[in-house]
């Protein structure tokens, strides 16, 4: 298996397994935020084995990629705070 094809495999299970878990910071559009970061990560990594090392994909857009969303699209997911637009209910009724 190529690197990439490793490297899109880890990512999957980061997703899938930061998306599942209870009480994560992954949820509603932090999800989609988390799994289009690890679209654009596998395309560096996918461009970074193309060709020999000295093609453009690899040398300049590859770490483009790689940086964008390792530093920049993850992190956004997993740093962004939610809106909570549910408010917590108190069923509890003061006694008189």
């Amino acid at each position: 298996m190529h690197t990439w094809g490793i490297a899109a495999l880890l990512l999957l299970v980061t997703w899938l397994v930061l998306a599942g878990i209870p009480g994560s910071p992954v949820k509603g559009l932090n999800r989609v935020i988390l799994g289009v970061g690890c679209i654009v990560t596998v395309l560096g990594f996918f461009l970074l084995a193309q060709g020999p090392a000295d093609n453009p994909l690899s040398r300049t857009w590859a770490a483009i990629f790689l940086v964008l969303g390792y530093c920049a699209i993850i992190p956004l997911a997993l740093l962004r705070r939610q809106s909570d637009n549910s408010k917590p209910t108190n069923n509890s009724k003061a006694k008189a």
